[in-house]
């Protein structure tokens, strides 16, 4: 199936008008697993990028020490404060109470900031076996994807069609044993390969970012070197799981809207700040902006 070009938004339907009845446990709810000290940013970022989507209920779960931070910056968002290791990161002990809370949430987004603790990873991939067992929506970015560098046969045993992968390029290397400039020299085939083996919905980020569901590939034409900074990536995370959490049925539809949605906001923000300016949290500004150009174009 040739690559199809997302210069605009092709799935209009993702952001269709809400019913008038509509209320803030319809329209999508996202858990998020994120932060670890040091790396508190990539969980706030996400927060704030799924409620700017149009999440109506979000819960962040973190390691314990956080939750004075956690509970300034982000007033909009439910809180869950965790069992930590000594290293400030999520300890395995969390693990029935973050499954026991995942079970009332449509789309658990699990990585950014969780760190590469070996213990932090054990608890990922648990959740990740026991999330799949419940049949729960999963996007896996970050640190999520990295609990499984050298263990990537779990994606395939675990797979179900019901997760999202976020990899950058350096990512995406590290699951598949290959460098990056092998990653970059053919995307669309190792997009398309990968998601059908891992039966997963797989997004390669970076210029031109590719997104493929095994059979589909879509090569997004928004975005640019606006988005070569820090916290972009949990940006796109979490609106990437609001969207899906408010279409369920539409994931590889959802993603699609993500990616160029994020990288539209991220092209606002720079005719705007200038391309070295930008920040991720110019990007979810503008994302009101963005989402207004798409459907009027």
């Amino acid at each position: 199936m040739k690559p199809i070009e997302q210069d605009k938004l092709l799935y209009p339907e993702i952001l269709a008008p809400r019913p008038k009845d509509a209320n803030k446990k319809s329209v999508g709810s996202v858990m998020i697993v994120a932060g670890s000290e040091g790396m508190s940013g990539a969980a706030t970022l996400c927060c704030e990028a799924a409620m700017r989507a149009g999440a109506g209920y979000v819960l962040l779960v973190f390691p314990k020490s956080l939750n004075d931070i956690y509970t300034k910056l982000i007033p909009e968002v439910l809180t869950l404060p965790c069992d930590e290791t000594k290293d400030k990161t999520l300890a395995l002990s969390s693990f029935e109470r973050i499954i026991e809370e995942a079970k009332k949430y449509d789309v658990i987004l699990i990585g950014p900031g969780l760190s590469q603790h070996e213990e932090t990873r054990h608890l990922i991939c648990k959740l990740f076996k026991r999330l799949k067992d419940l049949q729960k929506n999963v996007v896996l970015d970050a640190d999520g994807l990295n609990a499984f560098s050298g263990h990537v046969e779990l994606l395939i045993e675990w797979g179900d069609n019901k997760t999202v992968l976020l990899p950058h390029a350096g990512e995406m290397a590290r699951l598949c044993d290959l460098d990056v400039d092998n990653v970059e020299r053919d995307r669309e085939w190792l997009v398309r390969k990968k998601a059908k083996k891992w039966k997963s919905i797989l997004v390669i980020k970076g210029y031109e970012t590719v997104i493929s569901d095994g059979e589909r590939v879509i090569i997004n034409k928004s975005g640019g070197p606006a988005l070569a900074t820090a916290g972009t990536g949990d940006t796109l995370a979490g609106m990437t799981a609001a969207y899906w959490a408010a279409n369920i049925n539409l994931p590889f539809e959802s993603v699609a809207t993500a990616v160029f949605l994020h990288g539209l906001a991220g092209d606002i923000a720079s005719k705007k700040l200038g391309e070295r300016s930008v920040l991720a949290t110019d990007v979810i500004d503008d994302l009101p902006v963005a989402t207004k150009k798409a459907l009027e174009e």
